[in-house]
């Protein structure tokens, strides 16, 4: 960190694999009084492989995020790190708990299954205002119909989403309901950037987001890649971006 700097930027590389010594940097970071007043906080991947800071590392970074007054975090990044159930739980919490400034959520490239997003929508729905976040990436999570729900949660207790990007994963028919009526919550009007390629939708789930396309005063990306929709599923989706005012 950096805190000379009015944007500080804190970079975890693919080294630190383990909870503790993580943990020990942010201790660190704490002890020289240098808050986390960033932009961005980024525990990307650098390797194939990428950091593996798994559950037990996603709950220290929230533990110390919590203990830090000062920080204006707006953008966290936890792409290929392993994250389940755990992380879920704890990043629920950290959504649903705070007004920080958190913009962007990256999520990507982890198995973090159903349980984690239900865990997730069910903290969120605790929240008394929505949660102005903007963009949330969840793709190769192996999430089904079930988790859906979750997320659908977690949409409708953010009150300005603009990106999302949630392809390859098995979200199916009634799951891409799911998802629009969360969306459809407070983000209709804001929303600009739907990725749902390869959700295993068919002709029956191509009507909720044919609706929402048609209420939607702001979208201007939708990208329903390697998904079955047929003839029937495009043609019901032009007829909702034809009736759109």
């Amino acid at each position: 960190i950096n805190p000379s700097s009015d944007k500080k930027f804190l970079e975890i590389d693919n080294s630190i694999n383990k909870r503790e010594n993580y943990s020990n940097i942010l201790s660190n970071s704490q002890q020289e009084n240098c808050f986390i007043k960033t932009a961005i906080l980024n525990i990307n991947s650098r390797g194939v492989f990428g950091n593996k800071i798994g559950d037990d590392g996603c709950v220290s970074l929230v533990e110390k995020l919590a203990v830090q007054p000062n920080h204006s975090l707006t953008s966290l990044n936890l792409c290929w790190n392993n994250l389940g159930v755990g992380a879920g739980n704890a990043i629920g919490i950290m959504l649903s708990t705070t007004n920080a400034t958190l913009r962007t959520l990256n999520l990507e490239t982890n198995p973090m299954h159903d349980a984690a997003c239900k865990s997730m929508g069910l903290l969120m729905s605790m929240r008394s205002s929505p949660l102005v976040l903007e963009t949330f990436m969840l793709t190769w999570a192996e999430i089904t119909e079930d988790g859906a729900t979750g997320l659908e949660q977690v949409f409708s207790k953010c009150g300005g989403l603009r990106y999302i990007d949630l392809s390859y994963n098995n979200i199916g028919n009634s799951g891409m309901a799911s998802i629009v009526c969360g969306i459809s919550t407070h983000s209709i009007n804001t929303i600009q950037h739907l990725n749902f390629n390869s959700l295993q939708l068919t002709p029956g789930g191509i009507s909720a987001v044919a609706e929402l396309a048609r209420k939607s005063s702001s979208l201007k990306y939708l990208n329903l890649s390697n998904n079955a929709i047929g003839d029937v599923g495009c043609c019901e989706l032009v007829e909702a971006l034809l009736t759109n005012k």
